[in-house]
């Protein structure tokens, strides 16, 4: 994952927002709620005050809850 790379809540993951039906940890929560479009790995782990954001954003991608814009698949981000 790069520091620049950019997400976005799928319609899964503005669902859930909303009805809180995953057992998402508050963490996960708070960087789902983050996600925007707009702000990079590197903006999301500063606001979300996350030292593991990599890992989180791995699981809310997993969990199709969230989607990289431009689809990169690198992995150098080392927070």
């Amino acid at each position: 994952m790069k520091a620049n790379d950019i997400f976005h809540k799928t319609s899964r993951g503005l669902s859930e927002i909303g009805s809180r039906t995953s057992t998402l940890s508050i963490k996960q929560r708070r960087v789902l709620i983050l996600v925007n479009g707009e702000k990079d790995a590197a903006t999301l782990k500063e606001l979300s005050l996350c030292d593991n954001i990599v890992e989180i954003l791995d699981s809310l991608l997993r969990l199709g809850l969230i989607e990289r814009i431009g689809g990169g698949a690198a992995y150098d981000y080392a927070p």
